[in-house]
């Protein structure tokens, strides 16, 4: 049997995983295309000269069930959360306090969220409107909408209720019952190059897909730099906002299903912050410090460092301004703790995930009107074409975890499509 060509478009953790699938059947020859310099996609490290290596991209472990964490905790890699702190009104105050101060008196309607969250009907209702509607108090509300917002990379008043709940009920994921949040002892991007080594070294980077020509027998696909490659099957892993931006061309044109749940989910914009200081200036212990402000929130990877790490995800209707994001965040701190810390600051490093025009933004959120989308996404095209990544999974979008596991899905696809097994829902 003649070998089936099979071209991988992204080297992040979705065409990592995806090439790791097939390259365990001999009958299958890949060609892995990746448009930056380096493998990772939005797993990406900061460099710095004496100082640990952090992560300037996806740093989170977030499902138990899954390949991620089942790796890191082989290695014993899971790192604790530490001791967490607030901004309430630009002030640094402790948990016990805000609890004792503000959340015994809203039980009530933290019990009531998840069941109208479950409840509710209205296709134009945003997940701002629902916390809205619950009588939280604004410190309260602050810290929800902050949290969540944090969370989803986005603005809570973008994300559609039924899109966000059809998702996770896809996935069979229950609010507060299904996901973690753990930090890894050592940078996330180290991890995916131990797992997936020889598919790292097999990459083709410096490779930006331009067009995808899919109308003749094979498919052809054109790089910026010059080359064409031909191939039987095509996996596309390129982040939603590269397809939203029309970065890549399709001849003929994506069906009229996947182009629209390409445009119905929603984007989110913002960049993190690496902040080197001359000294700790923060409380011993402190490793998170969650601002109910605004949706930029702090972390200190490592207490023995002076270091303090900031993702920072733009307002709805924000245009992303790195140098004015950077004083916000340090006018932000000199008012939380008091102290002029201008003269402190040694160093500053931004990943502006947005400016990155391989990457667009954060990661994919469930907008208003968006059902069906991730689902709609997994469906392949002409059953040449398939699509991989954190947007076209339910429940599990928006994290490393989820993208692994769209990869091996669409490897999945096209094994399953070669012997006959497939379900026919190409389109």
């Amino acid at each position: 049997m003649e070998a089936v060509q099979v071209i991988i478009i992204g080297a992040g953790a979705a065409g990592l995983s995806a090439a790791k699938a097939l390259a365990e059947h001999p009958d299958l020859a890949c060609i892995h295309l990746e448009a930056q310099e380096g493998v990772g996609g939005r797993v990406k490290t900061f460099a710095s000269e004496g100082g640990p290596a952090l992560d300037s991209g996806a740093c989170f472990v977030h499902t138990k069930g899954l390949t991620l964490y089942r790796e890191a905790r082989q290695r014993g890699l899971l790192a604790c959360s530490g001791k967490a702190a607030l901004l309430l009104a630009g002030r640094y105050t402790p948990v016990w306090r805000f609890f004792c101060q503000h959340a015994l008196s809203n039980l009530r309607p933290f019990k009531q969220m998840t069941p109208r969250f479950y409840r509710a009907d209205d296709p134009r209702q945003s997940l701002g409107q629902l916390i809205s509607a619950l009588d939280f108090t604004p410190p309260v509300a602050g810290l929800v909408r902050s949290t969540l917002g944090s969370s989803l990379g986005c603005a809570v008043e973008q994300v559609g209720v039924l899109a966000l709940r059809q998702s996770l009920q896809q996935a069979n994921i229950r609010l507060g019952r299904d996901t973690i949040q753990q930090t890894l002892k050592r940078p996330l991007a180290t991890l995916l190059a131990e797992i997936y080594a020889p598919q790292t070294a097999r990459v083709l980077t410096g490779h930006p897909v331009t067009a995808i020509d899919y109308q003749g027998a094979a498919v052809k696909v054109q790089c910026q730099n010059g080359p064409r490659f031909v191939a039987d099957k095509v996996i596309i892993t390129v982040p939603l906002a590269v397809l939203q931006q029309e970065r890549i061309q399709f001849d003929p044109p994506l069906p009229a299903g996947h182009q629209q749940a390409i445009a119905r989910l929603g984007m989110g914009q913002g960049l993190k912050l690496r902040l080197q200081f001359s000294k700790v200036f923060w409380k011993k212990r402190l490793r998170q410090l969650i601002n109910t402000d605004g949706l930029f929130h702090f972390w200190i990877p490592d207490p023995a460092q002076a270091v303090m790490m900031v993702f920072y995800v733009a307002a709805a209707a924000e245009a992303l301004d790195e140098q004015a994001a950077l004083a916000r965040v340090m006018d932000t701190l000199r008012t939380a703790f008091a102290l002029d810390i201008a003269p402190l600051l040694v160093s500053s490093q931004l990943e502006n995930w947005s400016a990155n025009p391989f990457i667009g933004g954060l990661y994919s959120f469930d907008a208003i009107g968006s059902e069906g989308a991730r689902t709609q996404l997994q469906a392949p095209v002409a059953d040449r074409l398939y699509l991989a990544g954190e947007a076209t999974v339910e429940g599990y979008f928006a994290t490393v975890d989820g993208a692994i596991e769209s990869g091996r899905r669409a490897a999945q696809q096209i094994l399953d499509q070669l012997t006959g097994a497939g379900s026919g829902n190409s389109l």
